[in-house]
């Protein structure tokens, strides 16, 4: 899954579709928002959702974008 911030408020259990742009690949799926917590510092809503129906393939690609990203944290000696 991932979480986001928004402004809206999405209510839990809702079914959403997600646009996720990755260095090398674009990404649609749907996901179900398991948790809307709101910020009251910014007033926006912090949403985590849970990925439905993600192939495999596209499981790995994320994957290897989050390892790519870390690898970068780590070299930068920010992690």
């Amino acid at each position: 899954g991932m979480r986001f911030q928004t402004a809206e408020k999405l209510e839990e259990d809702t079914v959403i579709s997600v646009d996720l742009i990755l260095p090398k690949y674009n990404i649609t799926t749907k996901a179900v928002v398991r948790r809307a917590i709101e910020m009251r510092e910014t007033g926006m809503y912090s949403i985590s959702v849970e990925f439905v129906d993600l192939s495999e393939r596209d499981r790995d690609r994320i994957i290897g974008c989050v390892f790519n990203i870390q690898r970068e944290m780590r070299k930068k000696g920010l992690v």
